[in-house]
């Protein structure tokens, strides 16, 4: 469709735009718009052939070539659209497959981060263990030494060395209680 035909036409009639628009019944603005924007109704568009006293078709390009040819282009042009977005769909697809992969990493991570905080749980409360093991050895060592020289016949057995002995068993024997109430 060739607006400027409406304008020429006009010119040629020595009509003015705003006065067509006042014969025509639409505001001057809505005309304007209309011819700026290249799109008018049907009904419009039959008023203003009508007050120009031209057939309606003398807007319309009587070539349809012309037609054919803007129609390509703009399906050309929305074709060119459709492969620009459905390539950026695919780089979307490529970086969510990326994100769930980060994801199920993340996860790997947390869960293996949780069995290395489980285990430290355990070899800390060995290492207690072993350190209140370790406070007794020097009871026990005393104790296999006082059992040696009673053995070898280094000592003898009087009620003080006896009391001590039963002291020392008495310690080995709590201590070893404590420790498996804990286990």
């Amino acid at each position: 469709m060739d607006f400027n035909k409406i304008k020429l036409i006009c010119e040629e009639q020595r009509l003015s735009i705003p006065q067509l628009a006042e014969k025509i019944g639409i505001s001057e603005a809505g005309l304007y718009q209309s011819l700026r924007n290249q799109s008018m109704k049907v009904d419009i568009l039959e008023k203003i052939a009508q007050e120009l006293n031209v057939p309606v078709w003398i807007f319309f390009d009587p070539n349809p070539q012309t037609q054919i040819e803007e129609i390509t282009k703009e399906v050309q042009e929305f074709i060119v659209k459709i492969q620009i977005l459905e390539a950026s769909n695919s780089a979307l697809i490529k970086e969510v497959k990326g994100l769930n992969d980060l994801y199920m990493t993340t996860k790997l991570l947390t869960s293996s981060q949780q069995r290395i905080i489980e285990n430290n749980e355990v070899m800390i409360s060995n290492l207690e263990d072993v350190i209140k093991k370790s406070k007794i050895m020097p009871t026990i060592t005393e104790t296999m030494k006082f059992i040696e020289d009673f053995m070898t016949g280094k000592i003898k057995i009087d009620p003080a060395q006896i009391e001590k002995f039963n002291s020392m068993s008495k310690e080995l024997k709590e201590a070893d209680g404590a420790n498996k109430k804990k286990s």
